[in-house]
């Protein structure tokens, strides 16, 4: 009887300590917001769908690098979108890379296809402007003005 309850008091210690040692790392406020903190690393992994909801704000923050991974589709949707890169941008594709916002677009494919489409298309340059080709340049329209 002695060692049962030895045994259970060790058991029951043991419990706390790792009850302590959790309640050290998560934290609760009464409004409701909880806080994990993992000094070594932290890993979730779920064998089915995992869903992140934020009822406000979400923010990931990364201290030196971050990857978002997909073994098939990644996709961004939201009213307003920005990307910004302080030093340097690079947007890579196998097959074919699309810009399109309604009427305007500009695709370019593997075989080195490009095509722009719009209603009026600007080219400026603040200094000379170079076209070349292998073959021959072709500009039609109803009228063809130069200076």
């Amino acid at each position: 009887m002695a060692a049962d309850t030895d045994a259970l008091e060790r058991r029951i210690a043991l419990l706390e300590a790792r009850l302590g040692a959790l309640t050290a790392l998560i934290s609760a406020t009464p409004a409701g917001t909880l806080a994990i903190t993992a000094p070594g690393g932290m890993s979730i992994t779920a064998g089915g769908a995992l869903a992140v909801s934020a009822g406000g704000h979400l923010s990931l923050v990364a201290g030196s690098r971050m990857s978002l991974a997909s073994g098939r589709e990644i996709t961004l949707d939201s009213r307003d979108l920005a990307l910004t890169a302080a030093v340097e941008f690079a947007v890579e594709s196998g097959q074919q890379l699309e810009l399109a916002c309604r009427d305007a677009s500009l695709a370019m494919k593997k075989d080195g296809t490009v095509s722009l489409k719009g209603n009026d298309i600007t080219i400026q340059a603040s200094g000379k402007l170079n076209a070349k080709a292998s073959s021959d340049v072709v500009i039609r329209g109803s009228k063809i003005v130069q200076n």
